[in-house]
């Protein structure tokens, strides 16, 4: 719950950065890597909801285990937001992107997954163009995880540089 309490700033600074971008096309993409049992992509898009019930939005929350996503899908029916996010069992943020959303960059990421996947999946958004100057990248667990020390200088420096927040 604290966590989830954390997060929505963040949420909320992009959404309003999204909605204020005179370029901007199409909706608002978060990804949420790391379903497990639903509890962050509900606290997503029920926040954004929320914070702009107007905005066209889609969560997309990736999962590798089949029993995660189960729970997960019956958490985000009885929250009655099935239309709004789509949970994936995938172990490549990118196919799941390529396949729910075509080539649209992504707005929000939430890193909740394999520690050892952070850098390699944000670098691999990176790659392909899915993040874009203004791009918020949340992560769990990045302070306390001596696992996450590269991620975190790569973050650090990219936000120095003004290309995500």
């Amino acid at each position: 719950h604290e966590r989830g309490e954390m997060m929505k700033p963040f949420l909320r600074e992009s959404i309003s950065g999204f909605k204020s971008n005179p370029e901007r096309t199409g909706r608002f993409i978060v990804v949420d890597c790391g379903t497990y049992c639903g509890y962050s992509a509900i606290l997503l898009a029920s926040t954004i909801k929320e914070c702009s019930p107007d905005l066209e939005f889609t969560v997309l929350s990736t999962e590798i285990n089949p029993k995660h996503i189960g729970v997960a899908k019956k958490m985000i029916q009885m929250a009655k937001l099935e239309k709004y996010i789509t949970v994936i069992q995938t172990e490549s943020v990118e196919t799941a992107l390529a396949e729910h959303v075509g080539n649209d960059a992504v707005h929000f990421v939430f890193f909740d997954h394999a520690k050892i996947q952070y850098l390699p999946d944000l670098k691999s958004l990176e790659k392909r163009g899915r993040m874009q100057k203004g791009t918020h990248v949340v992560a769990d667990n990045v302070i306390v995880s001596e696992v996450l020390s590269e991620y975190r200088d790569y973050v650090e420096h990219l936000a120095d540089e003004g290309i995500f927040t």
